[in-house]
């Protein structure tokens, strides 16, 4: 997915086992611990092909751990920057335990390889990609850059995620006794299409330039968008 923060849609649908028997916190950092890998690009050091197969899952889990462990610890923190109102939402999240070891390690495991399958047919070097020969299949050609069915389904996928984690969180908050003003389903899930599609503007940036302004512009502007989306919802009146 060209977005990551699209990935933890794929976990959302085993929030209903959470926190009996799963982690929502560790199944959403092991939908994007493949990812992680990335980062070691910084070093020289080329994790990321790695990280996205099977066998990276030796990667992806002590990783996950370690993100686990710093975003428990500095959650609080981080709330306490935001606007009251978010304040007010998600500090009882911060004070709640992670869960036993064994609900924090299959939660990562399973989170990895909800990651890792959906790349697997998103990516051009993706293993059913490889494979299947319809997800090679040219759609448009821009200079030396080629548009497969691959790289349609990233976007489709990353929309479809975007605006699932979208209208989820906003009925979350519509379920909290600090829900803002109510709002029909229509509206939310109209909310998260339009973030949705002005985070994969930003994306298509990148994919057509392949120059390293568009990666700052692509974080710039995404950031932007959600701190808008995030500005809109807190600032609605609260409910009565």
């Amino acid at each position: 997915m060209p977005f990551p923060l699209a990935h933890p849609a794929a976990v959302l649908p085993l929030r209903r086992w959470c926190p009996q028997r799963l982690s929502l916190p560790a199944l959403i950092i092991g939908s994007l611990s493949p990812d992680m890998g990335y980062a070691f690009t910084l070093v020289g050091v080329e994790m990321q092909r790695f990280s996205h197969q099977l066998a990276g899952i030796v990667f992806c889990l002590p990783a996950g751990l370690l993100a686990l462990w710093v975003f428990h610890r500095a959650c609080p923190l981080a709330v306490g920057l935001l606007p009251k109102f978010y304040q007010e939402v998600l500090s009882p999240l911060c004070r709640r335990p992670l869960g036993p070891p064994r609900v924090i390690i299959v939660s990562l495991l399973i989170g990895t390889l909800t990651h890792q399958f959906l790349d697997s047919f998103t990516h051009k070097d993706g293993w059913l990609t490889e494979q299947l020969a319809v997800l090679q299949v040219p759609l448009y050609r821009h200079g030396h850059r080629t548009f497969r069915v691959c790289h349609l389904l990233w976007y489709v996928c990353s929309f479809v995620g975007i605006t699932w984690v979208c209208a989820v969180f906003q009925e979350w908050l519509a379920k909290t006794g600090l829900s803002t003003k109510a709002v029909s389903a229509g509206e939310r899930l109209w909310n998260a299409a339009l973030l949705a599609a002005a985070v994969m503007l930003a994306s298509g940036s990148h994919y057509i330039t392949r120059h390293w302004s568009a990666n700052f512009v692509e974080v710039a502007f995404t950031l932007l968008i959600l701190a808008l989306f995030a500005w809109q919802i807190g600032s609605l009146p609260r409910s009565r």
